[in-house]
């Protein structure tokens, strides 16, 4: 099962990521979500441009990451419902509100 038991997932285009992502500005392994003493991070690979909420995330810079949080790999939206992103989330114990409009949000 994709994420489940892992420290980190893989996003980008190339087909050994956790998440494969196609689309503008999406770089190959553009970006990781790690789990760090308990914590999530959204790790920018620096292959490609990141947002989160509209700021840039510096290559090789980490940010925390949460449900709520809109995180954009070149123009392409970070999926939230991804079974390995869900399956990250979910076993860290956090990120327990999605962010508005996300179908995590919808129950």
């Amino acid at each position: 099962m994709q994420g489940l038991g892992k420290e980190q997932i893989a996003l980008g285009t190339a087909s050994d990521n956790d998440v494969v992502l196609v689309g503008p500005g999406v770089a190959p392994h553009h970006a990781r979500i790690l789990r760090r003493d308990g914590q999530l991070f959204y790790f920018d690979q620096g292959e490609g441009p990141s947002l989160a909420n509209g700021a840039p995330v510096a290559p090789g810079q980490s940010v925390p990451f949460d449900l709520r949080t809109l995180f954009m790999l070149g123009q392409v939206a970070l999926p939230v419902a991804h079974p390995a992103v869900v399956r990250i989330t979910s076993l860290s114990g956090a990120n327990r509100r999605a962010r508005p409009g996300s179908s995590r949000s919808r129950r």
